[in-house]
C-alpha cells in the first residue's frame, strides 16, 4: 500500500487541533463501530478495549504522518492490519468500514480549515 503522491506537511496548528480532538474522535468511532455486531462479534467483550487501542495507534500514525509529510508509517500501519487482523476474524471490509467512520468522526470534530 504505497502512496501515489506525497503530502505535504500539515501546520503545527492544525496537527495541534487533531491532537486536542483525538480521544474523542477515537471514543465516537469504536461507540459507532460497536453498533455494527457482525464486525466486532470476533472481538468478544474485548471489543471496546480492542477497537480503542487500534484507533489510537491509527490516530498517532496519522499524526506523525501529518508532521513528517510522510505517509510511510501510516502505510506500514494499513499494510500490518490488513494482514495481521484477518487472523483475528477482522476482513478487510469491516477495516475499511472502521476507516469510514474514523474520517466521518475526524469531519464532525474538526473545522474543515
Amino acid at each position: 500500500m504505497s502512496s501515489s503522491s506525497t503530502p505535504s506537511r500539515v501546520s503545527v496548528e492544525t496537527v495541534a487541533g487533531f491532537k486536542k480532538k483525538q480521544a474523542e474522535i477515537v471514543r465516537a468511532v469504536v461507540a459507532h463501530s460497536l453498533q455494527f455486531p457482525a464486525e466486532v462479534a470476533q472481538h468478544g467483550a474485548e471489543a471496546e478495549r480492542l477497537l480503542t487501542a487500534g484507533l489510537n495507534f491509527t490516530s498517532w500514525a496519522l499524526e506523525a504522518a501529518m508532521l513528517l509529510g510522510n505517509t510511510a508509517l501510516l502505510d506500514f500501519q494499513l499494510s500490518w492490519a490488513y494482514e495481521r487482523l484477518a487472523h483475528d476474524g477482522v476482513q478487510p471490509e469491516h477495516l475499511l468500514h472502521r476507516l469510514q467512520l474514523y474520517a466521518d468522526a475526524v469531519r464532525e470534530f474538526l473545522p474543515p480549515t
